[in-house]
This record gives C-alpha cells, sequence and structure tokens, in this order.
C-alpha cells in the first residue's frame, strides 16, 4: 500500500500533480469541470489587448477615472486604424503610381 503521484492538466490552473493511493480512480469531472470548454476566438481578445497595451499611455495605469482610461482605450483603437488606413491607401497609391509609370 503506497501513494503515487498522478499529473493532469488543471482546467484553470495549468499543469498540476494529484496525489492518489495506489489503484485509485482519478475522478476527472473533479479536475475538469463539465460545463468547461475553451473559448475558441479568445486569441483575438489577448491580440487585442497587446495592441493597447503597446501605447505608452495605457501601457500603466495613469488615469484616475474609469471614463478617463475608457477614453484612452477608444483613443488608443482610433489611432491603430487610422494608422492601417494610412498604410492602405499608400499602399494603394504606390501601386497606382506603378501602373501609370509603366
Amino acid at each position: 500500500m503506497g501513494w503515487e503521484a498522478e499529473i493532469v492538466k488543471h482546467a484553470w490552473t495549468g499543469l498540476r500533480g494529484v496525489w492518489v493511493p495506489k489503484g485509485t480512480k482519478v475522478n476527472w469531472e473533479e479536475i475538469i469541470p463539465p460545463g468547461f470548454h475553451v473559448l475558441p476566438r479568445r486569441w483575438i481578445v489577448e491580440r487585442t489587448f497587446a495592441w493597447i497595451g503597446r501605447n505608452r499611455r495605457m501601457s500603466k495605469d495613469y488615469e484616475y477615472l474609469p471614463k478617463s482610461s475608457e477614453s484612452m482605450v477608444c483613443l488608443t483603437m482610433i489611432r491603430l486604424m487610422l494608422k492601417r488606413l494610412a498604410r492602405a491607401a499608400q499602399t494603394a497609391r504606390e501601386q497606382a503610381w506603378q501602373t501609370h509609370a509603366a
């Protein structure tokens, strides 16, 4: 009679070891709840947070009021979209220039 370690993937905390008596089965419903499922588009949210975090003012919590922080997030995303639109317009102008020059 003894104990053995079984390494299991814990749904919300990552890899974790569980000590169980030898010969006992692990109840997976306790480890991974039945209603748990991975969100398929979570990476989109994480990518957006990374874009926001690249802005100097948004990298730290400088704002006193939550409304100010919300406004800064909006301004950050507006700046990002304007930068993309400007890049797309410049690419279109360059392509038009190359077709007319040839």
